[in-house]
């Protein structure tokens, strides 16, 4: 009696958790794309963050992963965006466009690869 009691107890605490909603329904919501298909676009690059994300990236910086700095002054004047330093592999380079539409660009037209700087916080 004391177990059928605790499955019903059980049952009650999941049905109020899920809304009333059965499992099977949940897992019908849920997106059923592979992580692949959500973040990466046909030919496996990244695809670039949604507008609301934009915040988490600094505005109008790029950075490439380059050879030296001439390799770096090569990647700005294709884009034409200035770079501001080559150091130690990475390229800093800046810009008044659009980042994420620079990024397509250089995807389109088969560029060197460029990247927002990424804002991390810990918290």
């Amino acid at each position: 009696m004391l177990q059928k009691g605790l499955l019903f107890f059980l049952a009650i605490c999941l049905l109020t958790a899920s809304g009333g909603v059965s499992l099977s329904e949940q897992a019908s919501r849920r997106d059923r794309r592979s992580i692949k298909q959500r973040f990466f676009d046909e030919d496996g690059g990244p695809l670039p963050a949604p507008s609301p994300l934009s915040r988490y990236y600094q505005e109008g910086t790029l950075l490439a992963a380059v050879e030296d700095e001439e390799h770096a002054r090569e990647i700005a004047e294709l884009y034409g965006i200035e770079l501001v330093s080559a150091k130690n592999g990475l390229a800093l380079f800046h810009t008044e466009l659009d980042v994420m539409e620079l990024i397509h660009l250089g995807r389109e037209n088969g560029w060197p690869h460029v990247q927002p700087n990424w804002l991390y916080r810990a918290f």
